[in-house]
């Protein structure tokens, strides 16, 4: 059994010395790292990329967002002071010439049931 075991381990050194006879395992390892630590680092730059680029869209809506309630404020106002009574009244009588009628002027149906 110690012979096989033995011939086992000559045979796999031997056949790990001729496919990577420059490469070892440490190598190997170091490398992984290497490049995953070079992945995570892109992954960071995308990441705060992404986020810049979000928070500079997500001012630009607060802005437009902010100017439309300015100006829907101000229609609501205008709004407001168009509908007055007292405001339609004087822009008919201005604008268009128009005077309350008078009792001969007016004239009342009366509907029978």
């Amino acid at each position: 059994m110690t012979t096989l075991t033995a011939n086992i381990n000559t045979a796999t050194s031997v056949l790990s010395n001729k496919v990577f006879p420059i490469i070892s395992w440490k190598s190997i390892s170091i490398i992984s790292l290497f490049l995953a630590s070079w992945f995570c680092a892109f992954a960071v730059v995308y990441t705060t990329y992404s986020t810049r680029h979000a928070f500079a869209e997500l001012q630009n809506v607060r802005q437009q967002h902010d100017t439309l309630f300015m100006e829907w404020t101000q229609l609501l106002l205008e709004q407001s002071a168009l509908t007055d009574t007292g405001q339609i009244e004087q822009i008919a009588w201005e604008e268009f010439g128009m005077q309350l009628p008078t009792k001969e002027q007016s004239h009342f149906l009366v509907v029978q049931k």
